[in-house]
């Protein structure tokens, strides 16, 4: 893979933050650089989300489906994160299941009618990021 040096400022709270990654991942990211050319490809592709136009190169050049096939693969820990810090927005909780089997007497039979439980999908968390999702997303004032 071949780069193109690219020159960015950053301010002193994201310093903060690649202070505390390069310590918390030294044995994944070799260099300040590495890290920010991984925190960049992760952010273009949430930007993308927001690239929309109705020709060709649309969401940064992928279609609709291959941006959400992408973003899925990317997201996923930061779901489990949310989840697991009781942080999910409203529309991504799942709603508890009901106790138990509810029986309905009918007027016309002698014998009630059963309705079953509805099935509820177990969401498995990934622990592996917690410890660097833990400095993002806290509400302050970013550079």
């Amino acid at each position: 893979m071949t780069t193109t040096p690219k020159s960015i400022r950053v301010g002193e709270r994201s310093m903060q933050v690649l202070d505390a990654l390069r310590v918390q991942l030294a044995d994944q990211y070799t260099s300040d650089s590495a890290i920010l050319s991984e925190a960049a490809r992760r952010g273009l592709l949430v930007m993308a989300v927001e690239a929309w136009h109705a020709e060709a190169g649309q969401y940064g050049g992928h279609s609709p489906k291959e941006l959400a096939r992408v973003l899925r693969h990317e997201l996923t820990a930061v779901f489990n994160f949310l989840l697991e810090q009781d942080e999910l927005p409203p529309m991504l909780r799942i709603a508890p299941a009901p106790a138990s089997i509810v029986a309905v007497p009918m007027m016309t039979t002698a014998e009630p009618v059963t309705v079953t439980e509805p099935t509820v999908a177990t969401v498995e968390i990934d622990t592996s990021v917690m410890d660097l999702m833990q400095l993002a997303g806290q509400d302050e004032e970013w550079d």
